[in-house]
């Protein structure tokens, strides 16, 4: 950790530089922040964050600007955080109570809430489904050919789709199915979810095409969980944009 001096510095050059866009001069600093030392030492102390790799050096004669590493220690101890007043903590209560009835509305009305209280745009990363534990697989009849499939985790993540009954089967037939499989996976996170465990699914059930509806229900969530989910609340006439979900 730096001493409070570079600490006070690195805050200085970081808000000056997100309100200007601008590299970041010793002499800036000494003008326009209390920072009770001289724009040498303030030069000085400003290569020595350099040399730590909290702040950059673009050009040989301009100012110096933030790293990565130098924004990292500043959000993490030395931005100024206000407790949130009553008022605030009713907002969030209401959001969530009225708008968010499934869990991917949770990441995308978050977005937007952020977006909201803080006046500026947000980006909410969903976490990935594959880390969840497998908690039921249930069948929900369509018509007399068709079912619909549907894959819940401890997370409350949702995965559906709509399935054809293979020939000769029954909605009775996806019942137990769902049954043995519930049996054989729950707890299990989807990652680790192999083979072998399906195998036996397959042996429990004695159906290979039942076997394989759930397969591809399973397979289909893990799928879906290599593209990230990013959220977006927007602000400023952008909330028509908020909330999309971006797969990358």
């Amino acid at each position: 950790m730096i001493d409070e001096r570079k600490q006070h510095i690195l805050q200085a050059v970081i808000q000056d530089y997100i309100s200007s866009a601008e590299p970041v001069g010793s002499r800036t600093l000494a003008r326009k922040y209390d920072l009770g030392v001289s724009p040498a030492t303030i030069r000085n102390e400003m290569a020595d964050l350099e040399m730590l790799g909290y702040l950059e050096h673009i050009h040989t004669s301009s100012g110096r600007i933030p790293s990565s590493k130098g924004y990292r220690l500043y959000v993490d101890s030395l931005l100024p955080v206000k407790p949130m007043t009553d008022a605030e903590k009713a907002i969030i209560d209401k959001w969530y109570k009225t708008k968010v009835q499934r869990i991917d509305q949770v990441f995308q009305e978050t977005a937007k809430l952020i977006s909201k209280m803080t006046k500026n745009v947000s980006l909410v990363l969903a976490p990935q489904i594959s880390k969840a534990a497998f908690k039921c697989m249930q069948f929900l009849p369509l018509d007399d050919h068709r079912v619909i499939a549907v894959l819940m985790t401890d997370a409350g993540f949702v995965e559906n789709r709509i399935m054809e009954m293979p020939d000769g089967a029954s909605f009775e037939d996806f019942q137990r199915m769902a049954q043995v499989a519930n049996g054989h996976l729950s707890g299990h996170t989807l990652e680790t979810i192999h083979t072998k465990s399906l195998k036996q699914i397959e042996s429990a059930i004695g159906d290979k095409g039942l076997y394989d509806s759930a397969f591809d229900l399973i397979s289909k969530a893990l799928d879906s969980d290599r593209r990230e989910r990013l959220y977006l609340g927007g602000h400023h006439g952008a909330d028509d944009a908020a909330g999309i979900p971006q797969c990358g």
